[in-house]
């Protein structure tokens, strides 16, 4: 019987172990390098809302970057022909390996399931996302970033 009770404990050691390491390797890779959103969908729709949200937005010559810090604080950076448009600060938290709460902006106010689709691609996605933005509200939000 004490037998069983050591390996129990054992093992609940390396669960805890195992998955406290997974969380810091999942934020090291949150936080290691820039992102830079490629699309932003709301509602479930296809349309990327970057052509609406962000003034002089165009695709080959617009960029949205977003830097995720030490101590909860990101910031998000918007280029239109390499001149900076505007900087704004805000909060993050990795609440699991796979969530994160973020807010920053006036579009962004959620907790967002992260999905690696490569090393330098995620996917992140809302079903309650805060958009102060003409007063859309809560809403779905779909984000497809890459990291340089």
């Amino acid at each position: 019987m004490k037998f069983g009770k050591i390996i129990l404990l054992l093992a609940l050691l390396v669960s805890a172990s195992a998955l406290s390491g997974c969380f810091k390797v999942k934020e090291n890779f949150i936080m290691k390098g820039e992102w830079v959103v490629k699309k932003v969908e709301l509602d479930g729709g296809n349309t990327n809302f970057l052509e609406s949200i962000l003034p002089q937005y165009n695709e080959n010559t617009s960029e949205y970057k977003i830097y995720f810090g030490e101590d909860g604080v990101c910031s998000g950076q918007y280029f239109v022909n390499d001149t900076l448009n505007y900087a704004i600060q805000g909060t993050w938290v990795l609440l699991d390996p796979t969530h994160m709460w973020i807010e920053m902006d006036q579009y962004v106010k959620g907790s967002f399931e992260i999905e690696e689709q490569s090393t330098s691609l995620i996917h992140m996605y809302a079903e309650r996302n805060i958009v102060k933005f003409y007063n859309i509200g809560e809403t779905q939000m779909f984000i497809i970033a890459e990291r340089r």
